[in-house]
């Protein structure tokens, strides 16, 4: 006579709530350095772009992408309105008013993101 095979102490896991990249992900979120350097990312952005929460977007999405932060930060510097449109105004009337004096800030606060 032979033992009927035995019962698995514990039930097998056979499907996942998430998949490993979300699961990835929501962790690096929760990481208090990630959250800290986003926030000054963000604060930094709502500066320079019309639409910092596009902008911001883009700029996650390269960076889960994996392009590398150096590349990312000279081509911000290089064209920030490769990622929307700058505030202020770049017209040649517009320099001495209030756009025109937004843009400049603008510009210059791109340092700060690179």
């Amino acid at each position: 006579m032979s033992k009927p095979p035995a019962l698995p102490m514990l039930a097998p896991v056979t499907e996942f709530a998430s998949t490993v990249d979300e699961e990835a992900k929501q962790r690096a979120l929760e990481v208090p350095r990630y959250r800290q350097q986003r926030a000054a990312l963000a604060e930094a952005v709502q500066r320079i772009w019309r639409d910092p929460a596009a902008a911001l977007a883009t700029i996650e999405d390269l960076v889960v992408k994996g392009v590398k932060p150096e590349r990312h930060a000279r081509a911000v510097g290089n064209d920030p309105a490769a990622y929307g449109a700058l505030r202020g105004s770049d017209r040649v009337v517009d320099r001495l008013m209030a756009t025109g004096r937004e843009r400049k800030a603008a510009v210059e606060a791109v340092g700060s993101v690179t």
